[in-house]
């Protein structure tokens, strides 16, 4: 697993275009945010990443994750490319195509 420490690396830039509506048409993928929601994500979608905070795999929820491609994202990090005033520290970026 990968570990992002920098606000610039460029997934990060990615995830933060995402939580805009004109970041959402262009890549056509939407991001999932929360453990439930990231753990009930229908088996037709296609799930491109999935991010995790540290705080996330410390809090022992990680076995839960049965996801290839996660990346983990420092807290402070993770908090930057979040809108929730409280994340949980999962979030999955969805292929939107099948949405139109």
């Amino acid at each position: 697993m990968e570990i992002i420490s920098s606000a610039q690396n460029s997934m990060v830039k990615k995830l933060k275009l995402l939580s805009t509506k004109k970041g959402r048409k262009r890549f056509n993928e939407f991001i999932v945010g929360g453990n439930k929601f990231v753990m009930d994500i229908p088996e037709g979608w296609e799930v491109v990443h999935t991010f995790v905070s540290e705080s996330f795999i410390n809090s022992g929820c990680m076995e839960t994750l049965n996801r290839a491609g996660i990346t983990i994202l420092k807290d402070s990090v993770f908090s930057s490319v979040t809108n929730t005033v409280t994340p949980q520290g999962v979030m999955a970026v969805v292929k939107s195509e099948n949405f139109h």
